[in-house]
């Protein structure tokens, strides 16, 4: 089992819950018996345990998927609103690639943001349901479900790629 020891200069001080993937982390290693701090985020994207799932990701990224687009959107810009994605969906079209093409931005748990968001495969099909367990959600969602921005896990795995 590892446990992963505070990087502050106050040892045993919990450092404050800021993020999405901090909820999420701070979650997983409570089941596993683990300790987190949010400064594991990049202990965690270069842990060599995980390759394989980094190796996965950085396929994603030049391949044709729907995903595929969208993460190199993200990776390039950050965020994504809907009319962004709407034009992609476009652009999709226009080059004949019709794959994923009828996946809405919002749509139960089979649209974009759920597909990026949850980490639960039992109720869906998020994208990259492995990765998404071991590095957190892929983006996390504005208030009014108009953007999604990428998170910082997810910004270090794919600026690594």
């Amino acid at each position: 089992m590892v446990r992963y020891e505070s990087l502050s200069n106050t040892p045993n001080t919990p450092m404050p819950i800021t993020t999405n993937f901090d909820v999420f982390a701070q979650r997983y290693h409570e089941n596993n018996g683990t300790t987190y701090t949010p400064e594991q985020q990049t202990a965690e994207v270069a842990n060599p345990a995980h390759e394989r799932e980094r190796s996965l990701i950085k396929k994603r990224l030049s391949g044709g998927l729907l995903i595929s687009d969208i993460l190199r959107f993200l990776r390039d810009h950050g965020s994504m609103r809907r009319d962004e994605y709407n034009q992609l969906i476009k652009e999709r079209i226009l080059r004949e690639c019709m794959s994923g093409t009828k996946s809405k931005w919002k749509s139960g748990n089979r649209g974009v943001i759920y597909n990026m968001t949850d980490t639960v495969a039992e109720r869906g099909h998020p994208w990259l349901p492995k990765q998404q367990a071991i590095f957190g959600s892929i983006v996390t969602v504005s208030e009014d479900n108009q953007t999604i921005s990428l998170t910082d896990t997810w910004r270090l795995l794919l600026d690594a790629n």
